[in-house]
């Protein structure tokens, strides 16, 4: 695996990576190319086909994992023996994320007792009810409601349809913000999404 050329997740590779998602789906979030996409810009994650598998590698200086392969199982298989030695020749332990209970059980099959599985609180997925979203009823949501509101008493807002034209500012306020607010996070998502709306819909005018 160690000439094997990984690369970031484009545009250009979302017809590839989508066709391994459709054919060999998972419940976690991280299996949409949108979320591939957008998080390779956050994170050092690139992805190639390996043994016909599809996988993702993040690593720096200091770390190397992947996420568990996508693929049929007799060539998930011949993968991660490849994304073994590939830890092995890096001298690193060999670590993957996006292990789902079912994957595990394939891992216990093929390799037993050599792994063990540890959940990690701080990537659970998480899901909201739209209408909670809409409304944000109930004592759970009490706070957000609250910082909302008074949010909402102390800025003025002005509500625009973003066009191409506004696009680029957008990209431009979103990153600042990124950068010293408190919510981080939020604004972040944000970014994000505004990021690979930029990108996309450059690509479409280049392409008319």
């Amino acid at each position: 695996m160690g000439a094997t050329q990984f690369k970031r997740a484009e545009l250009e590779d979302q017809e590839i990576i989508s066709h391994y998602f459709e054919h060999h789906t998972s419940r976690s979030c991280e299996r949409t190319f949108a979320n591939v996409y957008l998080w390779s810009r956050q994170y050092p994650v690139k992805w190639a086909i390996i043994k016909n598998a599809l996988v993702f590698k993040s690593e720096d200086e200091n770390h190397v994992s992947f996420a568990y392969p996508a693929g049929a199982p007799e060539d998930v298989k011949n993968a991660l023996e490849e994304m073994m030695e590939y830890s092995k020749a890096k001298g690193r332990p060999f670590l993957m994320y996006n292990v789902t209970p079912e994957y595990f059980a394939q891992l216990e099959e093929w390799y037993p007792g050599r792994f063990q599985i540890e959940y990690d609180r701080d990537s659970a997925d998480y899901v909201y009810e739209s209408e909670k979203l809409a409304t944000l009823s109930g004592k759970k949501l009490h706070g957000k409601r609250n910082h909302i509101n008074n949010r909402l008493c102390n800025i003025r807002i002005l509500c625009l349809n973003i066009g191409c034209h506004l696009l680029h500012p957008c990209h431009c306020i979103t990153h600042n913000l990124c950068k010293c607010s408190i919510f981080l996070f939020h604004f972040f998502v944000i970014h994000l999404v505004i990021s690979f709306l930029y990108v996309y819909l450059n690509n479409f005018v280049k392409l008319l």
